[in-house]
Order: C-alpha cells, then sequence, then structure tokens
C-alpha cells in the first residue's frame, strides 16, 4: 500500500510544529515563577511523548 505525498508533508508539517514546541518548552523552564516552570516541565513530557510516537509510528510505516 502506498502511502500518499500530502500524507507525508503532512506528518512533516506536524513533526516540525512539534519540534518548535518543544524549543519554547525548555525556554519556559528557565522562567523564575515556579508556577510557570512546573506548567513548562509537563508541556515538555507532553511533547517530547508526542515526537517519540511520531518517530515510532514514521518507523513502523517504513
Amino acid at each position: 500500500m502506498d502511502i500518499p505525498d500530502w500524507l507525508i508533508w503532512a506528518t512533516l508539517g506536524l513533526t516540525l510544529l512539534q519540534a518548535l514546541a518543544l524549543v519554547a518548552a525548555i525556554r519556559r523552564t528557565l522562567d523564575p515563577d515556579p508556577a510557570l516552570r512546573s506548567k513548562a516541565r509537563l508541556d515538555l513530557l507532553d511533547t517530547t511523548a508526542i515526537l517519540l510516537l511520531m518517530a515510532s509510528r514514521a518507523r513502523q510505516i517504513r
């Protein structure tokens, strides 16, 4: 079964957006506000999990 090209480009775009969110979450962990750092850690965990999930699915498809 062949994967359409538009689906590959959409997945690459979503992966790029998640990588940008990862950079933003890392920057927020350096903020002096403890509440913001706590939320940033959760966002960091969420973003990392999504990127790992996307990478594992991409390996299974290939």
